[in-house]
Parts: structure tokens; sequence; C-alpha cells
């Protein structure tokens, strides 16, 4: 899975930044030995994956009945050496102390959280270790939402992401999962798109790169087709997205994925790290702003897409010279964002 995911990160303008997850079970061979498939964890399978280049990060399921905290402890002592940045699944569904095992490893990220305590929360609001949730797998198993609204009452960076699997969380909608976490988690829409969008670029280390429309970041931008960004959650079940650029390029028009992306991947654009300290996690969180500018000039184009496109084309000429952001007069989302000090 990870020789397919680099594989198609050469193909795809969106950027794949691979896991190694090779312990997010026991398989049911080592059932009667757990130790035994945690042995040949640290000593084949990480060191094949690391030799191969075929992550940049790691990730453990620390769960009872999974591994709990002293073998996920070992199962992560090797992430360093391998230049491996750590995410942890913590308190998913048991109350385990994950969340603050992830403060304590330094982790990007701990996911799911739905079962972590006050004493885990207090632990994640002192660190810079992004709280990620994951609102679709509460809602497709019917389990408890995660403490979004006293996550952010804490002053923890909260992240969201859609979880897209099979068995848990079977969506590859964000505005779906934005629905969630206002309507079932209690946050605010603008704490919805900020955790959506730069904290969860800070959740996987490239909140210095993207994640907010700033000088120096990368172009990528979406043109909702909305009135407002309320909207997102407001008129939720659709797919609201008309048109995205990728990397200072319009990857997709009209929501039709344009051909000609295929032939490069999109410059990312190199990044300013003044006033983030190299992309630190955002905790005070920002109402998002709706630029109007390019709102009207794009429904006047649009019942021809041809032109559309092209104004858009235009706009974002006009916004980014030599890879750096240089006027945002014109309409896109983006978020006034005050970085935590």
């Amino acid at each position: 899975m990870l020789e397919v995911i680099r594989d198609a990160d050469g193909i795809h303008p969106i950027d794949l930044h691979p896991t190694c997850l090779a312990a997010h079970e026991i398989p049911p061979e080592y059932r009667d030995d757990p130790e035994a498939w945690v042995q040949r964890l640290v000593r084949e399978i990480h060191p094949t994956i690391a030799r191969a280049g075929l992550a940049e990060a790691v990730d453990v399921f620390c769960e009872e009945g999974v591994f709990d905290l002293e073998q996920t402890r070992r199962l992560l002592s090797d992430a360093d050496s391998y230049g491996w940045r750590i995410h942890l699944h913590a308190d998913e569904l048991t109350p385990l102390g994950g969340a603050e095992l992830a403060v304590e490893l330094a982790a990007l990220s701990a996911d799911h959280l739905m079962c972590v305590t006050p004493e885990g929360v207090a632990a994640l609001a002192r660190s810079e270790t992004v709280s990620v949730l994951l609102p679709g797998t509460s809602f497709f198993l019917r389990s408890p939402w995660a403490p979004a609204r006293a996550l952010v009452d804490a002053n923890c960076a909260v992240a969201l992401a859609t979880d897209c699997n099979p068995g848990s969380s079977p969506t590859e909608s964000m505005p779906m999962i934005l629905a969630l976490a206002t309507l079932g988690m209690g946050l605010e829409v603008a704490e919805a798109v900020t955790a959506s969008t730069l904290n969860a670029a800070a959740a996987i280390g490239r909140a210095d790169e993207i994640g907010s429309i700033e000088v120096g970041k990368s172009a990528d931008l979406i043109v909702l087709d909305a009135p407002t960004y309320q909207h997102l959650v407001y008129h939720f079940g659709l797919n609201p997205v008309r048109h995205v650029v990728k990397g200072g390029r319009v990857v997709v028009g009209d929501g039709v994925r344009l051909d000609a992306v295929l032939t490069a991947k999109p410059t990312i654009f190199e990044a300013s790290k003044a006033g983030c300290g190299g992309g630190c996690p955002v905790k005070m969180l920002g109402e998002p702003v709706f630029y109007e500018h390019l709102s009207v000039a794009l429904d006047k184009s649009r019942p021809n897409s041809e032109s559309l496109l092209k104004k858009l084309n235009e706009i974002i000429d006009s916004m980014y010279k030599d890879g750096t952001l240089v006027d945002l007069s014109m309409q896109f989302y983006g978020t006034n964002l005050i970085p935590k000090l």
C-alpha cells in the first residue's frame, strides 16, 4: 500500500504524505503471541519500510486489545532514527492515557480522542501535539463524540479529518465532517474551518507550507459555490467546491478534474517560517474572510465555463508572482489566524 501511495503521489495533483501504520492491528496468526508481532514490527517491518523510504511518519493504534502503552513506546522508539514523525491513535475506545503518551513522545498528532480524560486534555493543551478529531467515525459507529468544545476551550490545537476507511468511516467528504463537527461536536463554523485547514496542515507538520492563504505559502485554494462560508455547514450533504487550485494551477474546474494536471506535479513554493516558529498549530481561532469581488466576477462568467476558468487563471496569476503571494484583494476563502505564541 505504501508503494501505491508513492506511485499515486507522482501522478495526482494532491500531495500524499505516507505514514507507516503497520501497527494498526494484531494479525490473526499472532493473536496468541502479540509480543512476537511487536518484535517483528520493530526488527523487520519498520526497518524495511525505512530503508525503502516509503514513509515520512509512523502511527500506532494504542488501545486495549491492540497495543498497550509500553508496547506503543517500543514501537515508536525507532522513529527518530528513521526520520519519522509520530502520530498516535489515542483514547478512541477506552481512556488508556494515549493522549498523555502522545505528548510525552512529542507526537505531531493524537487522533480520535473520543475517550480522552481531563488529564489528557490538559496535557494536550500544554503541548504542540495537535488533537485530530474524526467525527465521521463517531457518526458511523454511533459512538460518543470526541469532546471538541472542551479541547478548544482548554486551548488545544484541534484539527478535523475524515478518517476515510471501509470499516468505521467510509466517507471522503470534508464538508460532511465540518457539518458533524459543528452540529454534533459543538464547534463554531469558523473553528471547524480552521481545524480543517491550518490546524490540519500542522497535524502533518506542514503548517509553514500550506493550510492558509499567506505570503510565501503554496497557492492551494478552493472556490466554493456558496454565498458564505457558513454554507459549508448550513447546506450539508453536497459538495460545494466548484474550482480547485493546487500549487498555483487550476486542477479542477466546474467540478471536473483537468487532464493537464497529470503532466507534472505542482510546485510547492518555499515557505515563510516567519511568525510561527516553522509552522506551529493555531490555537486561537479567527473568523474566515470572504472576499466578495471574485464572487461577482465568477458569477458573471458562470454561463460560460471556458471564460470562467480563463478568468480564474488570470486571478491566480495576479495573486502569485514568482511563487510569492502578492495580492489578496480578490475573493477566496481564507482565515485570519493568530499563531500560537
